[in-house]
């Protein structure tokens, strides 16, 4: 589980970095999505990304979801709300 934390961290402030680093924007920017990870054809689990930067470079943080063998071909498994 200490991995996962490390990794949903890692890509969650990747991802905010390439698009902080890579867009232009005024006053803020958001970065919203999900990713799945499988290991070993196994162990499945959800990182939701809800990234924030502001003026202040304020950040904003989404918790890990776990998930185990989801249909990732259903759009209603992407739902974080």
């Amino acid at each position: 589980m200490e991995e996962q934390k490390k990794a949903t961290s890692l890509v969650r402030e990747a991802v905010r970095v390439l698009c902080q680093n890579s867009l232009t924007f005024d006053q803020s920017l958001t970065v919203e999505g999900a990713l799945h990870v499988t290991l070993d054809n196994v162990l499945t689990f959800r990182i939701d990304i809800n990234e924030s930067v502001g003026l202040n470079n304020e950040q904003v943080h989404d918790e890990m979801r776990p998930v185990s063998n989801p249909d990732i071909s259903a759009p209603d498994n992407f739902n974080t709300g």
